[in-house]
């Protein structure tokens, strides 16, 4: 909490923890949070040989002066955590489970009212996609983003209601520039009817972004094998009414940096 002045332990085995894929030592991301109000660590919802270990969090109101450990659900083949409090009081745990050899993936969300204390199931998600990412901006409205499959009219949801309901966020489409690809396969005759439409090119939303001043930013990109532009650039679009609308920014050229 100082830079790293000074450090506290957090009570539980590291062997327990969510890692990111191919990774012994880096938390997988949205696991954990750590501020100077609130602490908290996902972990567990693992099966060993001889013991199981139900999903649990390990939460800390105090900058780890004191720790408490509840048990949230006796789910035993976790693959995604997300946990995040609003206030003191206020919080929400999303668990992703029982992975198929399909890509699919199942989805438990979890709220508490006590800073912790309690926990109640709120709903199961919006889908069952491999996740991308989630951010919740407060304690209603958050954001489920998935993995991009083809064919999908959107990956990327929104939640009003903490978890209780979804509906897939819609981003007003615009007019593609002069550049724009013919999207006739060869042999065929061209026509202005079959040039490329803003939907078909920009398809894949990004993980939103919640910044400090309320705005939140969602870049929609071409996914594997673009051809727009050479496939290097993505749609901005931002809202500042908490995700009830977005309004289009422009378009950005994609490279390693950004």
């Amino acid at each position: 909490y100082d830079g790293g002045e000074h450090y506290t332990t957090v009570p539980l085995d590291v062997e327990n923890l969510m890692y990111e894929n191919n990774s012994s030592s880096t938390l997988k991301e949205g696991s954990y949070m750590i501020t100077t109000s609130k602490t908290a660590f996902i972990y567990g919802g693992k099966q060993g040989l001889n013991d199981k270990m139900p999903v649990t969090i390990c939460y800390s109101s105090d900058k780890g002066a004191n720790w408490t450990t509840s048990e949230l659900d006796n789910i035993y083949n976790a693959e995604d955590y997300y946990v995040d409090f609003f206030d003191e009081s206020k919080g929400v745990v999303v668990c992703g489970y029982a992975m198929t050899d399909n890509d699919k993936e199942s989805y438990k969300i979890y709220k508490t009212d006590n800073g912790g204390e309690n926990w109640t199931t709120v709903g199961s998600g919006p889908a069952n996609y491999l996740l991308k990412g989630i951010i919740y901006v407060d304690e209603n409205v958050g954001f489920f983003c998935f993995n991009y499959i083809d064919g999908m009219d959107g990956n990327l949801y929104i939640t009003k209601d903490g978890g209780k309901t979804f509906s897939k966020v819609v981003f007003p489409e615009q007019e593609l520039d002069s550049t724009a690809l013919d999207a006739v396969s060869s042999g065929q005759s061209s026509s202005a009817d079959n040039k490329l439409k803003w939907s078909d090119v920009y398809k894949e939303a990004l993980v939103p972004v919640y910044g400090s001043d309320g705005t939140i930013t969602v870049y929609l990109t071409q996914g594997a094998g673009g051809v727009y532009n050479n496939g290097k650039t993505a749609a901005m679009y931002q809202s500042t009414d908490k995700g009830t609308t977005f309004k289009y920014i422009g378009q950005y050229e994609i490279n390693k940096n950004n």
